[in-house]
């Protein structure tokens, strides 16, 4: 089994519950707008960020938040997307995922075929818009 990788909006304190409901196996509900993917972790979308702002990654300047105690879950996590990184990916227009898709693509934690990028990025950029109109929080939930 591979790293599965859901990337969801909710509110702040609603995110435990989507965590949770993985976990035991059970779908996510209606309460959640989310896309399941799987062969990347953090990582991966920290150095897509730094490449948006057209800059080298650093752990510094390009980090999710830790949504809870990586001590709670030792082979799942779930992290925040930083206001930040929301606002970046929600401004993407067509052009810039087809572009940033080809280069992300090419990492060497990733080497998808850039076709398969741009799906995922599309559907990042989309979570990403819905999570500002709701006025919501973006997240990550990963696990091995």
């Amino acid at each position: 089994m591979g790293i599965l990788a859901d990337i969801f909006v909710a509110a702040p304190g609603d995110a435990d519950s989507y965590a949770e409901l993985v976990l035991d196996g059970k779908p996510p509900a209606d309460r959640f707008d989310y896309e399941q993917f799987g062969g990347f972790t953090q990582l991966e979308l920290e150095i897509l960020w730094a490449m948006i702002d057209g800059r080298e990654w650093n752990p510094d300047d390009y980090g999710l938040e830790m949504a809870f105690d990586p001590e709670d879950e030792a082979e799942s996590w779930l992290l925040r997307f930083p206001v930040a990184f929301v606002d970046r990916l929600a401004a993407l227009s067509v052009p810039e995922i087809k572009r940033l898709s080809t280069r992300w693509a090419g990492i060497e934690e990733l080497q998808w075929p850039p076709e398969d990028a741009e799906k995922v990025l599309t559907s990042i950029v989309r979570l990403a818009h819905l999570a500002k109109v709701k006025g919501r929080g973006l997240f990550l939930w990963g696990s091995l």
